[in-house]
């Protein structure tokens, strides 16, 4: 695998969008990505044990946004459209005090000195999953494998295998094939 920044490594034939960025203010080496990916996608590491595993043969459109605390998972021949938002955490303390804390080290250093106290759950995308634009996938959340996720869907408990999911809340609509 190749390495950039000594922040991520990846596989033979992945191809990295224009767009495609990684912000890991703590420095970690914690993104591995498969090959024959085509990435256009943010990945913002927020924390210094946050990871991101991509497999191969992955697609991850324009303005696509992978935000993690604790870690995220794409299995293999993933599809991930445009827009498309994928947190593990929900970001901030419910304190005020706190959250203005944070803001102020942000703006200072570039960084959070004292992690934020907010909640992190990892985040799996099993094989074969196709998640459609702008759909977003919240903390501690199961795609399983083969499913499709809805455009515009907001995901916040599991998705069974092969299972096609829409709306906000999201619901069941169909099965998808193997």
């Amino acid at each position: 695998m190749r390495g950039f920044r000594k922040v991520a490594y990846w596989g033979a034939g992945t191809v990295f969008g224009e767009e495609f960025r990684i912000s890991a203010p703590h420095g970690q080496n914690s993104v591995t990505i498969g090959e024959g990916c085509f990435l256009q996608a943010k990945l913002l590491l927020e924390s210094a044990k946050a990871s991101i595993q991509i497999g191969n043969d992955v697609f991850i459109g324009s303005n696509t946004i992978l935000w993690t605390e604790d870690s995220i998972r794409i299995g293999n021949r993933c599809t991930i459209s445009h827009g498309v938002n994928i947190h593990d955490t929900d970001s901030h303390s419910l304190s005020a005090q706190e959250r203005h804390e944070r803001f102020l080290e942000k703006m200072r250093h570039g960084k959070h000195l004292v992690p934020e106290n907010a909640k992190s759950r990892s985040v799996v995308i099993e094989d074969d999953v196709w998640i459609g634009f702008n759909a977003i996938i919240l903390k501690g959340v199961r795609v399983g494998r083969g499913a499709v996720v809805g455009a515009g869907s907001v995901i916040t408990k599991d998705v069974e295998p092969y299972t096609i999911v829409v709306g906000n809340p999201q619901r069941v609509t169909g099965k998808s094939l193997p």
